[in-house]
């Protein structure tokens, strides 16, 4: 909670429904990678956003660690 993520890349679940429970979860959705952003959720084929976050320092989570966090 508290956290502002974006999302970028391919995952099992739609992106609306990825940022909804996440929101739920009291974070704030981005749709650009900037430096006050905590987490970058990168799935398949992620691309620019990636390597911004990567430039930035961004703390970068995989589709396991996103799916770990949706599912507690």
């Amino acid at each position: 909670a508290g956290f502002r993520f974006c999302v970028t890349g391919t995952f099992p679940l739609p992106r609306e429904q990825i940022i909804s429970k996440l929101e739920a979860r009291g974070a704030t959705f981005v749709s650009t990678v900037c430096k006050n952003l905590a987490v970058l959720f990168a799935g398949e084929n992620a691309g620019g956003k990636l390597d911004k976050a990567t430039k930035l320092g961004i703390k970068i989570a995989d589709e396991k660690e996103l799916m770990t966090i949706l599912n507690k």
